[in-house]
């Protein structure tokens, strides 16, 4: 796991796929996932990726997976409001 720090200081985590070899230089490729998909979805062909000798990293956008805070409250009582209120 690799936590990545926003300039807001939100942390999101992410996956760095190494390859076995290590020469002084290799290819890197960042994975950014499709909206609401978590990073373990492209796991598979970033692992494909670094049987060639690439280095990759994958990671969750805020929210999603790996990179979800913990609880968030339910609107539901908000929304009801706003449905009276029109």
């Amino acid at each position: 796991l690799v936590k990545l720090t926003c300039e807001d200081g939100f942390v999101l985590a992410g996956t760095l796929f190494r390859p076995g070899t290590s020469p002084t230089t290799r290819p890197a490729v960042v994975i950014s996932c499709a909206t609401g998909v978590t990073q373990a979805f492209y796991h598979p062909f970033a692992r494909h990726l670094c049987s060639f000798g690439c280095a990759v990293l994958t990671y969750d956008f805020r929210g999603i997976g790996l990179s979800f805070p913990g609880w968030v409250p339910s609107q539901r009582e908000d929304d009801e409001e706003k449905k009276i209120a029109l």
